[in-house]
């Protein structure tokens, strides 16, 4: 399994297993446009993260009792969901795939610690049938791994969040 891919590996094909935007990146790189380095955690490992955390039957029993039309029921799922993931533990497997992905960054940067900027997506906003994108959260400037996964829960449930944000 996949937990992580390179902007270099992936393309318009790689849409439901990276999100649009790294789908992007990745068709850019193939028309020799340049893009900064970098790579895209994919949809594996978020299911596996939901599973092994045994949170993914709440999230989905949050959802079933959502009401339909109803923006406070969205905002309370939401809210539910969201503090859900910021309070689970990244798998062990998945943390090393995404610090190793880091330490090859910086290595092909050839620097010790490279800035980063971590970006919550979705593999379905970029389909015909999208509507509008859905919101997103943004964390940037963070050097050391340490630092960041202890973020990377807070970008994972944007998509869930009513309202955008973005953390600087």
């Amino acid at each position: 399994m996949d937990y992580v891919l390179n902007f270099q590996e992936v393309d318009k094909n790689s849409l439901p297993l990276v999100g649009g935007k790294n789908a992007s990146l990745g068709e850019m790189i193939k028309a020799d446009i340049p893009v900064p380095p970098g790579f895209a955690v994919t949809t594996e490992s978020y299911h596996e993260f939901i599973t092994e955390s045994g949170i993914r039957d709440d999230i989905f029993r949050v959802l079933s009792e959502m009401k339909k039309g109803d923006i406070t029921s969205l905002n309370t799922a939401s809210a539910l969901i969201q503090d859900m993931i910021q309070k689970s533990t990244l798998p062990e497997n998945i943390r090393m795939a995404i610090e190793k992905a880091y330490v090859k960054l910086c290595d092909n940067c050839r620097v010790l610690a490279m800035p980063v900027a971590v970006r919550s997506s979705a593999t379905a906003e970029d389909l015909p049938n999208a509507v509008s994108p859905v919101n997103r959260t943004h964390i940037f400037g963070f050097k050391a791994p340490n630092t960041w996964l202890k973020r990377f829960n807070v970008a994972g449930p944007a998509c869930l969040h009513p309202a955008p944000s973005t953390i600087v």
